[in-house]
């Protein structure tokens, strides 16, 4: 049983990891926390939205029969 259909797991992957970069940045700052908030770093931001991107990517791909969506198969 899954708790997320396929097509919504980069999202949630996505979601969580930020999550992680937040509290990571709230551990960094430490009481700096009563005065701003934490967020999280920029590139580890990216990185995980080009990660998840990617994920989606393939995974659209394999399911249309291993075609990119809206083109002719590669040779």
């Amino acid at each position: 049983m899954t708790i997320v259909p396929a097509p919504g797991r980069p999202l949630v992957r996505a979601l969580i990891s930020f999550d992680e970069l937040t509290a990571a940045a709230a551990a960094r700052k430490g009481a700096g926390l009563l005065s701003a908030p934490a967020r999280p770093s920029a590139p580890g931001a990216v990185r995980v939205l080009l990660r998840e991107y990617a994920r989606a990517r393939r995974l659209r791909c394999a399911g249309a029969g291993g075609t990119r969506p809206g083109l002719r198969p590669r040779p």
